[in-house]
């Protein structure tokens, strides 16, 4: 752990978004910290929330550099009932399916 990069929620976690299985997140970051130790953070944060759910992949389909009033990056998440996955187009699709 680099102490000049650091990372961290605020007791917010995963919000829905409104869209179906879609979910956000806030990641502050402090230091020298940019996009690539929050994407490092959101990941951590996606595999314990498939953990503790009915989900069983996810991927990360935006990602907003916020800079003011404190510098984050939002991080917008589509997860997959299990049984199911993401195809190419973003469609959940049963995970024996084709591409």
């Amino acid at each position: 752990m680099n102490i000049f990069k650091s990372t961290s929620i605020y007791g917010r976690g995963f919000k829905r978004t409104g869209a179906e299985n879609e979910y956000s997140i806030r990641i502050y970051t402090g230091g020298f910290a940019g996009v690539e130790a929050a994407t490092e953070r959101v990941q951590k944060e996606a595999d314990r929330f498939l953990e503790e759910s009915n989900l069983s992949s996810y991927e990360i389909v935006d990602a907003k550099r916020i800079w003011l009033p404190f510098s984050c990056v939002e991080f917008t998440l589509r997860f997959c009932s299990r049984g199911l996955r993401i195809n190419q187009l973003g469609e959940q699709i049963a995970a024996s399916d084709g591409p």
